[in-house]
């Protein structure tokens, strides 16, 4: 499974778990961001209830069609199952913001870091 960011500054990129280790490869610069307690500083989980406080806060309108769009993303984004997809909305400490479709691992090592 892909763990793909689908809106915001690194919309394009993908999100690796290696060893342990969370990162982030920005599409068009190819670098590569470590994401760690000096770098992630907040997750959040994007539900149906939360998505109207997320894209009023957020102000994303890429966001916006990105949710209210492909209706197949959102339905992989809440669906449950054994593969489970989650979309959720990351900051980072620089002020970078992105949405994400990742998996409950990816999610739940993002929740460790943040926490």
């Amino acid at each position: 499974m892909a763990n793909k960011i689908v809106a915001g500054d690194y919309e394009g990129g993908q999100i690796f778990l290696n060893f342990g280790f969370l990162s982030l490869m920005d599409k068009n610069s190819f670098n590569q961001i470590e994401l760690d307690k000096d770098s992630l500083i907040s997750v959040e989980l994007v539900t149906e209830e939360n998505k109207k406080k997320f894209l009023g806060t957020a102000g994303w309108a890429i966001a916006g069609s990105v949710l209210l769009g492909p209706i197949g993303l959102v339905a992989g984004a809440l669906a449950g199952g054994r593969k489970k997809e989650i979309l959720v909305a990351c900051q980072l400490k620089d002020g970078k913001r992105f949405l994400a479709v990742v998996s409950s691992r990816v999610y739940q090592k993002m929740m460790q870091i943040v926490f």
